[in-house]
């Protein structure tokens, strides 16, 4: 579903299932022992096949949660999917900590 793997100030992040009201509480509970511990984030959205408003509304809660605690989230692959989710909301994830 998703799998985390630090590496040195980074962590790594892979999500491997569909960004959508069905998954995001299990996604949330599986990244709220991470997000306790600071740093920025490298997210992999690549193997997401499918993105509703709650999982757009979950990455914005990663990213605010990261940019309160002065860290910051980038995507650093995205499924067509979501990369049309973000060309579509491109303010959601634009603020400066994020690139």
């Amino acid at each position: 579903m998703i799998a985390f793997e630090r590496v040195g100030e980074q962590l790594q992040a892979a999500v491997h299932t569909e960004l959508t009201i069905y998954q995001v509480a299990d996604l949330h509970g599986a990244a709220n022992p991470w997000l306790a511990q600071p740093c920025d984030w490298a997210l992999d959205l690549n193997e997401v096949p499918e993105i509703d408003g709650a999982g757009l509304q979950w990455l914005l809660h990663l990213h605010h949660q990261l940019r309160a605690s002065g860290h910051a989230l980038s995507v650093t692959r995205a499924s067509a999917c979501v990369a049309e989710a973000l060309r579509l909301c491109p303010a959601a994830l634009a603020a400066p900590a994020c690139h």
